[in-house]
């Protein structure tokens, strides 16, 4: 029961609330791997989430980067997934 209601409050989520919780969990499990995050897609001050590829993305402690995408719902899933990768593979 309590495992159907997490994913009901997580689908429930909107965008901003969804993107800045997982930017929270990822900070807080591999901080220490880190040296910056940039949450590309949140919006100061605002439960509204900026559109663009990727949402956040951290520098990682060896120059390298992470580049994240968010999405709480399956449907979407594949079509986050195409951008970021058409997006990671572009770049020079």
């Amino acid at each position: 029961m309590a495992v159907e209601l997490i994913e009901a409050k997580l689908v429930g989520m909107n965008d901003d609330a969804f993107h800045r919780m997982g930017d929270q969990y990822l900070f807080y499990e591999y901080g220490v791997e880190y040296d910056a995050i940039n949450p590309i897609g949140q919006t100061e001050g605002k439960q509204k989430s900026r559109g663009g590829t990727p949402d956040t993305t951290f520098k990682l402690k060896n120059g390298k980067f992470a580049l994240v995408q968010y999405t709480n719902t399956i449907v979407h899933f594949s079509k986050s997934l195409n951008k970021l990768l058409d997006l990671t593979f572009s770049l020079p």
